[in-house]
């Protein structure tokens, strides 16, 4: 699947009046699923409720809207690695992306084909250089000098009572790599 067409398939997913929110995700970002989301007036979008709050200096909305949105109808996230045998491998400074992999309706995960690897093994290893790509990149946008791996879950063949996953595939070439 190429980035419109993730977009427009993400988008798809979502129906009227569903809530949804979201993890930060260069890949989210990169295919324009952020923008398309943003865009909807039809839907509860407490991640761009909380960013709105943030930016107006309502810390307290903001973590209401972080909250609410951990258990929105629909969770878009990235992930690390995914397993060929399926597991998906996650981490994280905050946690703000965990709680939504545990808590929401539906867990909506977009990677490029770049993360499937072997095994777990493999995945540890790539995770190891997603660290060093989210270092550069909170070296940036927060002037921090690197990321944290504080946070981490494997979900193994997924959890009965956990939200539903739905993984969407994107190319390389699409992401320009």
């Amino acid at each position: 699947m190429q980035g419109k067409e993730a977009a427009d398939y993400v988008n798809a997913l979502i129906p009227t009046g569903a809530s949804l929110s979201q993890a930060f995700s260069t890949t989210l970002i990169q295919t324009g699923i952020v923008d398309a989301l943003k865009a909807r007036s039809d839907v509860n979008n407490f991640k761009a409720k909380a960013v709105a709050a943030m930016a107006s200096g309502d810390t307290a909305g903001y973590a209401k809207f972080a909250r609410q949105g951990a258990s929105a109808d629909f969770f878009l996230s990235g992930v690390a690695a995914i397993t060929a045998d399926g597991n998906l491998h996650c981490v994280d400074a905050s946690g703000s992306r965990l709680s939504g992999w545990h808590a929401a309706g539906k867990l909506v995960v977009v990677a490029s084909t770049s993360k499937i690897v072997s095994n777990d093994a493999e995945a540890e290893e790539r995770v190891g250089f997603q660290y060093q790509l989210e270092s550069a990149r909170v070296r940036v946008a927060y002037g921090i000098p690197h990321s944290s791996l504080n946070n981490r879950v494997v979900m193994r063949s997924g959890n009965p009572w956990g939200p539903r996953v739905i993984v969407v595939l994107i190319s390389e070439e699409a992401l320009g790599f």
